[in-house]
């Protein structure tokens, strides 16, 4: 899942095509109207005026647009952001936030960054992560027979892609025995579930 998404020669996020919008492959709420940023605005104004002189920070900025709108309500509520930070791993998504923010906010552009890693320690501000989770890869896994296998996808010649399993190696089969541990009560041996290895982290 992860080279699907984001290998750099094939992956989702660094080909180029028209992924948002009416004529792409989804529509987020910023896409479709500046209301979603203006009403992140007020709340994200009132952090950063406690805060004083805060940054905001945004995980994954799609086209660029929820970051455009944001800024010119900020602005006009008079409590800009000291940085605006886009953490993007995506060269091709980095290339149209530029020019869609050059175009849009170009007396606010200087305060915006691109980072490729998670902010030093000491970052005071604003978070925000719009439909970022259901773009992170996730390992799929299965009971059967108490052992836990992991879940993958392969092609199978006439059948196409089709679901197989493998015993899971250490890291996931831990990751699972904790999960399974938490719950209330016992699952059976049908239980399939994905969790995301990188959430832990992330949070």
């Amino acid at each position: 899942m992860a080279m699907a998404l984001y290998d750099p020669a094939l992956g989702y996020y660094h080909a180029v095509s028209n992924k948002f919008g009416a004529g792409g492959d989804f529509i987020t709420a910023p896409e479709l109207s500046p209301l979603f940023a203006w009403h992140l605005a007020h709340p994200s104004a009132q952090a950063l005026s406690i805060l004083g002189n805060g940054d905001i920070l945004e995980f994954g900025a799609g086209s660029g647009l929820l970051a455009a709108e944001l800024l010119l309500e900020l602005e006009r509520l008079g409590v800009l952001p000291r940085r605006y930070l886009i953490l993007e791993l995506s060269g091709e998504l980095k290339r149209r936030q530029t020019a869609l923010l050059q175009a849009r906010v170009p007396h606010l552009f200087a305060r915006i960054e691109w980072l490729e890693a998670l902010p030093t320690a000491g970052f005071r501000g604003v978070i925000l992560a719009n439909e970022v989770l259901d773009a992170m890869p996730v390992q799929c896994f299965a009971l059967c027979a108490g052992a836990i296998l992991e879940r993958r996808v392969s092609h199978s010649g006439d059948k196409g892609l089709v679901w197989s399993e493998q015993t899971a190696d250490a890291r996931l089969r831990t990751r699972v025995r904790a999960i399974i541990q938490a719950l209330p009560e016992p699952v059976d041996d049908n239980y399939c579930r994905e969790l995301n290895p990188a959430l832990a982290a992330w949070m």
